[in-house]
């Protein structure tokens, strides 16, 4: 390739991903979904008085592995009664995702509301940074509408975590029982009943 084209290609892929510091990451391959870290693994972690809460040491691992800070996204589950977390890579590629699904629908004929899905996926999610240690403060909305109070129970679930109120994970009639006995082992490991 010439110069010329080369400087085109650059110049292309800079207006499709919006800044120099996304492109590099774009060109590294950052938001591959096939070449990202999968969030997998469980924990139980206590939450203090101020909110405090630690991320399991594997879903911690993900997040530095698949973005360049200690920040991560909250928001509310689609379904569920837990919270999701996830890196800013996924972020963008929730992005997306959310114009693949709106083209499948339109094409299929169905309609697609663009408004409130991004809504959701965007106005809804709460930016958080995490110290060395993964330690974040969960506080206001999120924390009120999960009902986390004490514990949370993190599982992850591959493009991103949940973390739940164990109590509300064992209530859940559509969690695998498997998953259930995990957080009831946890639960019993720190005398919670």
């Amino acid at each position: 390739m010439d110069t010329d084209s080369c400087w085109l290609t650059v110049h292309a892929a800079l207006l499709r991903t919006g800044s120099p510091h996304d492109l590099a990451r774009h060109l590294k391959g950052e938001y591959r979904v096939d070449e990202r870290e999968l969030y997998s693994g469980y924990g139980l972690s206590p939450i203090d008085g101020k909110g405090r809460v630690a991320i399991p040491t594997d879903l911690r691992a993900t997040i530095e592995a698949n973005s360049d800070g200690r920040t991560l996204f909250l928001a509310q589950h689609d379904s569920d009664a837990c919270l999701i977390g996830y890196d800013d890579g996924w972020r963008r590629l929730l992005n997306e995702e959310i114009k693949r699904d709106e083209e499948i629908e339109r094409t299929a004929g169905r309609g697609f509301d663009r408004n409130n899905s991004r809504r959701r996926a965007f106005s809804l999610a709460e930016r958080v940074p995490f110290d060395a240690s993964g330690r974040f403060v969960l506080n206001g909305y999120l924390r009120e509408e999960s009902g986390l109070t004490d514990f949370a129970f993190f599982n992850g679930v591959g493009t991103v975590f949940e973390f739940w109120d164990p109590k509300t994970l064992l209530d859940a009639p559509n969690v695998d029982d498997r998953l259930k006995r995990a957080c009831r082992w946890h639960m019993q490991q720190r005398g919670i009943t």
